[in-house]
């Protein structure tokens, strides 16, 4: 019987050798391949990455070059209705708050120069006014006496 065990377990144990030579063939051969298709990502990825930066440039003149015939065909229009420039449009707004401030300040020089005149109008009228009543309380003075004798 002891003869039999030492069989059984020299045989589990030549099977458990076996399959772990096997086992690390397998894994060795897993490694491999996962190695080669990291290998084939790297490559893939960037493949990837040269398209789409071809891609964004590409876009980026075919843009540019949109823009370019746009704002070409924007001028010509623009030129065919006469339509004043921004440069032009910007121009005459200085120009007509430069007029702006230029009238304020004649107008208050003008109120002021009114002013004064009327001022110096009601002054004088005040002035003959007070002549006047004099007269006018003189002469009054001078009836009455006359037509009291």
């Amino acid at each position: 019987m002891e003869t039999l065990i030492k069989k059984v377990l020299y045989t589990g144990v030549g099977l458990v050798a076996n399959t772990t030579e096997k086992v690390q063939e397998r894994a060795e051969k897993v490694q491999k391949r996962v190695s080669e298709f990291v290998e084939v990502d790297n490559d893939v990825q960037k493949q990837g990455k040269k398209i789409v930066n071809k891609f964004f440039k590409t876009t980026e003149s075919r843009r540019e070059n949109l823009e370019d015939k746009a704002k070409g065909l924007f001028d010509t229009v623009m030129s065919k209705f006469d339509l004043v420039s921004k440069s032009e449009y910007d121009s005459l707004i200085k120009k007509i708050n430069k007029l702006e401030k230029s009238s304020k300040a004649t107008v208050k020089s003008a109120s002021k120069s009114t002013a004064k005149k009327a001022k110096s109008t009601a002054s004088k009228a005040k002035k003959t006014t007070k002549t006047v009543a004099k007269k006018a309380t003189t002469t009054a003075r001078k009836a009455t006496k006359k037509a009291v004798k």
